[in-house]
């Protein structure tokens, strides 16, 4: 199946320094095993996408692949495939035009695909969507996919909770979950995952002095992880004040403030 590495729309303008800008995205080794037909680990796939420039910007991109030193692991890579794109002269900023070329990939682990846009000058632009990488040695035109689809993919890597979402009447609280007073000044809280994420996730959190509320009652915390999975994690924090035992709402108390899970590579 093609794998979407960016289906937005980024638009880069250029400066008088400016002598190439670089799109990196790491793709996990699940999803480079998919793309294998005879689990061989050697395989040829196609990296496409399409873009508009200004007239007069050159049409030559380059592409380069990382491997993974072993399964998702990107702490060294490996260099791998590296090419030329080129498309077509520019002759019109307005129309888009796709660019595309089959790689040989020769690795099973995690995969790190980096392609060089043209030098710009000052005031030239370029804009670029629908990334993928697909089986075979044809590009295929770009399908999206539905919105809850596509959010469903995202929170594989990253869910957050907090920062006004979730709150169409303008409230600056944004429910957490029911969080229980293991003493009389620490509170956990559970929280389940709505997509089974990549790995275990790490945390952060925002959010300054009162930004946080059990029930009725502002604290400012000092979140922490006390158990983590892919499917759910339990957080705690000191710095509130209760009868343990409790069992009490816990949400946000300013529009900043928030709660994230990151399984990135």
């Amino acid at each position: 199946f093609p794998v979407t590495i960016w289906s937005g729309g980024l638009s880069v303008i250029g400066a008088a320094s400016n002598t190439g800008t670089q799109l990196r995205q790491r793709i996990e080794q699940r999803i480079i095993n998919n793309l294998n037909d005879d689990q061989t680990g050697n395989r040829t796939v196609t990296l496409s996408f399409e873009y508009a420039a200004a007239v007069g910007v050159s049409t030559t991109f380059s592409y380069a692949i990382n491997y993974a030193s072993s399964g998702d692991n990107f702490s060294t890579t490996t260099p791998g495939p590296t090419g030329n794109m080129i498309s077509q002269l520019v002759s019109s900023s307005s129309l888009y035009r796709m660019v595309s070329s089959p790689i040989s990939i020769s690795s099973s682990a995690g995969i790190e695909v980096i392609i060089t846009l043209p030098a710009l000058t000052a005031a030239q632009d370029i804009t670029i969507r629908n990334i993928k990488l697909e089986p075979g040695n044809v590009a295929t035109p770009y399908v999206s996919v539905p919105f809850d689809v596509e959010l469903g993919r995202c929170r594989r890597y990253y869910y957050l909770l907090g920062k006004g979402d979730e709150n169409p009447t303008g409230s600056n609280r944004v429910m957490l979950g029911l969080g229980s007073f293991s003493s009389a000044s620490q509170i956990s809280l559970s929280i389940s995952f709505p997509e089974v994420m990549r790995a275990a996730p790490s945390l952060t959190w925002s959010g300054g002095t009162n930004s946080f509320r059990w029930d009725d009652n502002a604290f400012t915390p000092s979140w922490e992880i006390i158990h983590a999975s892919p499917k759910a994690t339990v957080l705690y924090t000191t710095g509130v004040s209760g009868v343990a035992g409790d069992a009490r709402l816990v949400n946000t108390s300013v529009a900043t403030a928030f709660i994230a899970f990151s399984a990135e590579l």
